[in-house]
């Protein structure tokens, strides 16, 4: 069984899961995606960037799975709910945007540009 990992380490795989969906290796992305989000059970970077990778390739069913299990991770954080917003189809994504108002009132600029992508 694995165990959970400090952040230091989740962030490091984020940011090469970056490196390589940056680089084209989408592959690699994903790899490295599900080795961040298996360390911790609690944190959206390998969901995050794993519905970023797939919404890429336009595997909109696999990006919207990525998406939801980040908002079930983190269901208060209006980043899951953004890359929601952006992989959805119309129904998820207004709901999403009626989310990330809610959670963050501010958010009008990143709706008019959403990501799947936090700061690691």
């Amino acid at each position: 069984a694995s165990r959970p990992v400090g952040g230091g380490a989740i962030t490091n795989r984020a940011r090469l899961a970056e490196q390589a969906r940056t680089a084209g290796n989408e592959a690699r992305a994903l790899q490295l995606a599900a080795q961040a989000r298996d360390a911790n059970p609690l944190a959206i970077h390998g969901n995050l960037i794993a519905a970023d990778v797939h919404y890429g390739a336009n595997d909109a069913n696999a990006a919207v799975a990525a998406a939801l299990a980040a908002t079930r991770r983190q269901p208060e954080s209006p980043i899951a709910w953004e890359c929601l917003v952006l992989t959805g189809n119309n129904v998820t994504s207004q709901a999403a945007i009626a989310k990330v108002r809610a959670l963050n009132p501010a958010s009008a600029l990143a709706l008019h540009a959403p990501q799947c992508r936090g700061s690691w």
